[in-house]
């Protein structure tokens, strides 16, 4: 698609055209929003060090919900993490609190307003995202396909990009529009150094240390999940093959489905950390498993976005094509986008291909990266001997 039908502009808004001297002029602040979700702030997190090597010294910083802050929060590519109060503010609202709501509200809004910010990115395309930019009194507001009438409150339009390579590239044609680089193969995801110890100790404690599968099953989307025998099926069978301990991954609120698949026939091997760790320490494991193998959920993304070998079932979703050349592999029919676009969550204008995706074909697949990983261990070591 070319480029002047990816990105355009309101009548009067700011477009820097390749060339131009306020494309090339460097910015003093930049504001980066994406609230939520877990999945869609790690796929976001690919911006961060484009826009870093486009403005190296501008102030970078990320406007987040609480719940996802832990898999930016070590990225030293960021100033700042800022995290909204939503759910604390939510609270006063039910109570009546309004005085006091009122308050911390405004007291926010200073502080956004103090760090003079002079480009704001909302990812996200919302209102409630957009609005925090216009809050902050940002001069220059892009938004990336906005929707919900959001476009009011910004003055540049992005699209995403329609052709999705890498995890994360659907934000190519903004970094484009800045003169930045496009997304490269790895995600921005960054848990702290205390996520990173803590994941450390774990592996240890656990006697994991030289290497696990990890298994991401769970999302509360019908269409998106795997059969629970398969997952069981699939888990002994790489255990006797690949020589390597199971790990269970998921949420608080995965347990029930959780016990469903250690109680198949097969699943009592795998060790079940779901609800162990909190997203942060989730993330750390993660980048340290052999494989992943996972449905269209955040921590498949997080895997994927942090180089680990990944097999992901998207026969209902397909929300990036990764090329041959990185270790990730989507496996499952290629749906037929929904009106809204490819990376629309209206499973319902779907056919799921999740039936027919089958253990062989899983476990064929994961033998293929798990190979090309010890292959790519060997030549490092070779080069090293060398």
């Amino acid at each position: 698609m070319p480029h002047d039908t990816i990105a355009r502009q309101r009548p009067g808004s700011w477009t820097p055209p390749p060339g131009s001297p306020e494309r090339e002029s460097p910015q003093q602040a930049i504001l980066i929003i994406r609230l939520s979700t877990l999945g869609d702030v790690a796929l976001a997190s690919a911006v961060i060090d484009p826009l870093r090597r486009r403005y190296p010294h501008a102030r970078h910083v990320w406007l987040v919900y609480p719940e996802a802050e832990p898999l930016i929060a070590g990225n030293r590519a960021l100033d700042a993490v800022i995290t909204i109060p939503h759910s604390q503010w939510g609270r006063l609202l039910r109570r009546g609190r309004w005085l006091r709501l009122a308050r911390e509200g405004r007291a926010f809004i200073r502080r956004l307003r103090a760090e003079r910010f002079d480009l704001a990115l909302d990812l996200q395309g919302l209102w409630k995202s957009a609005i925090w930019a216009r809050l902050a009194a940002v001069p220059q507001r892009i938004g990336v396909a906005p929707r919900e009438g959001s476009s009011m409150l910004v003055n540049g339009l992005v699209e995403r990009n329609p052709t999705l390579a890498t995890p994360g590239g659907e934000y190519d044609a903004l970094l484009w529009r800045l003169g930045a680089d496009r997304v490269r193969s790895r995600l921005g995801i960054a848990p702290t150094r205390a996520a990173r110890e803590a994941a450390k100790e774990r592996l240890i404690g656990a006697e994991l240390t030289r290497g696990f599968i990890a298994l991401c099953p769970f999302t509360k989307r019908r269409p998106r999940q795997w059969p629970v025998e398969h997952w069981a099926a699939l888990a002994t069978r790489l255990h006797e093959e690949a020589r390597l301990p199971v790990v269970l991954f998921g949420g608080p609120r995965d347990h029930a489905a959780a016990a469903r698949i250690l109680a198949a026939p097969g699943g009592e091997g795998i060790i079940d950390w779901t609800g162990a760790t909190d997203i942060g320490e989730a993330a750390a494991l993660l980048a340290r498993a052999a494989l992943v193998i996972g449905v269209d959920t955040s921590l498949t993304h997080i895997a994927a976005g942090q180089g680990r070998p990944t097999v992901a079932l998207f026969g209902a979703t397909r929300p990036w094509r990764a090329p041959v050349s990185l270790p990730i592999r989507v496996l499952g029919q290629n749906p037929a986008p929904a009106p809204s676009g490819p990376r629309s969550s209206g499973d319902g204008a779907r056919t799921s291909g999740m039936q027919e995706i089958a253990v062989g074909e899983v476990l064929t697949t994961a033998h293929t990266l798990l190979d090309r990983r010890v292959d790519g261990v060997r030549s490092a070591m070779e080069r090293r001997g060398a």
